[in-house]
């Protein structure tokens, strides 16, 4: 008797069974035949829960987890059709129709109800884009529609698209100026039509030196592909304070019992972002210096490779929190993802949820590449420079405010311009 799983055609839907191997005979012109035979019964679920819906791998693996393979399978769907009609975006249609797929839950009819509803948005997006809006800006979704067939599964994590350069040519040397109309790649479109990858953290705590990754999520999207992402929850082998769990939501008695090693966790998203770069797609993270910062400190405490060390100068970034400070450094309010998003006018999905922060980054930075010529039209080379030398003037001006400041002199110290990351310090650096 053997206990396996069975894959679906797809490679998607799991089932767990059991082969078991037994004796027949059969009588024949008088002469007695034995041969054996092959019985396949499934294993902790019942032919209605096996296909109402395909388990993953991991839960069709584990025979302890009927119970909750049973529990998920019952549980009520999603609604589908409700999801679709909140949908801003032909990419976030596309989104439901992956996760309908990916459980299992497509029919005909919610198959023709998405493809109508896709249609539906991208009029609705055509009608915005034949005038600008109050503010002068010509309303468009995050990325071009894809022309291709609708999606039959999620996307893999990798594109080939090189933003018009080859890999390790940086084309030239940069002026010291802002003039970045002179520094375009007449080859390419704009990058923020290009694919864009989105990176973003949550962690348990606000210093990337010492406090570890809880969430982290890697996102595709642009370039008239749909939107690919990878998503990943680990224990961080530490206590989350509850201030952390306040704003993310994961406990540590989550994180311990859903989350994966962190050590594994670290090392699969160097991985994700090591083969979006070396793709020549730029990675855009909101406040990259504390996302990035943060990576590299865990990789070097697990034993990874840091991603910079793999990528080397190949690795380009666009944050929105500099752009945005660079094109109006007086405005007021906050400069968070979420006050971004209300700027600019582009949706976000959930805050402090990183795939949703990861994504609703990618939709401020083109944005700003929309609505910024200058900035829109420059090159990924001279962008990635200019934004370095951008957020150090930015943190001197911070550091000079607190220092004027009766009160807050002692905060201009922990003010740090290094960009797109904090260098590591080894031991003995001064």
């Amino acid at each position: 008797m053997v206990d396996m799983v069975l894959a679906g055609t797809d490679g998607r839907g799991f089932v767990p069974v059991t082969l078991r191997i037994e004796p027949r005979q059969r009588v024949a012109d008088g002469q007695t035949k034995k041969f054996p035979v092959v019985v396949v019964e499934l294993r902790g679920v019942t032919p209605r829960q096996a296909l109402a819906g395909p388990m993953n791998a991991a839960t069709a693996l584990d025979p302890g987890a009927a119970g909750q393979a049973r529990a998920a399978i019952e549980a009520p769907r999603p609604d589908y059709l409700a999801d679709a009609e909140a949908a801003l975006t032909v990419d976030d249609v596309q989104d439901v129709y992956r996760a309908a797929h990916a459980a299992g839950h497509l029919t005909d009819d919610l198959v023709a109800a998405l493809k109508k509803r896709a249609d539906e948005v991208k009029a609705e997006t055509e009608r915005r884009n034949t005038g600008p809006d109050e503010d002068g800006a010509y309303e468009a979704e995050v990325v071009d529609e894809p022309a291709a067939a609708w999606p039959a599964t999620a996307q893999p994590l990798h594109s080939p698209h090189t933003n018009g350069r080859p890999r390790g040519q940086c084309g030239g040397g940069h002026p010291s100026g802002d003039h970045m109309n002179q520094h375009t790649d007449q080859q390419a479109p704009p990058w923020y039509l290009g694919r864009l990858a989105g990176f973003d953290i949550e962690s348990t705590g606000v210093n990337p030196e010492n406090d570890r990754i809880v969430t982290a999520c890697v996102v595709q999207c642009g370039a008239g592909q749909p939107v690919a992402s990878a998503t990943w929850m680990a224990d961080p082998g530490v206590e989350i304070p509850q201030a952390a769990e306040a704003v993310h939501g994961i406990s540590t008695e989550r994180a311990r019992k859903e989350g994966t090693p962190a050590g594994e966790v670290v090392e699969q998203v160097v991985t994700a972002l090591t083969a979006v770069v070396l793709s020549g797609i730029p990675v855009v993270a909101m406040n990259a210096a504390y996302d990035l910062t943060m990576l590299d400190r865990e990789a070097r405490r697990h034993g990874v490779q840091p991603l910079t060390e793999i990528v080397g100068d190949d690795l380009r970034v666009i944050d929105p929190f500099v752009l945005d400070k660079k094109i109006d450094p007086y405005r007021r309010g906050k400069r968070t993802l979420t006050a971004l998003c209300e700027h600019y006018k582009v949706p976000l999905d959930g805050a402090h949820d990183a795939a949703a922060d990861a994504l609703a980054a990618c939709r401020v930075a083109w944005r700003i590449g929309q609505r910024e010529p200058e900035l829109g039209a420059a090159s990924l080379d001279f962008l990635h420079d200019k934004q370095t030398e951008w957020a150090r003037e930015q943190a001197e001006s911070l550091a000079d405010y607190f220092r004027r400041t009766p009160g807050k002199e002692d905060r201009a110290r922990f003010v740090r311009g290094d960009w797109p990351l904090i260098p590591h310090q080894r031991k003995g650096d001064s």
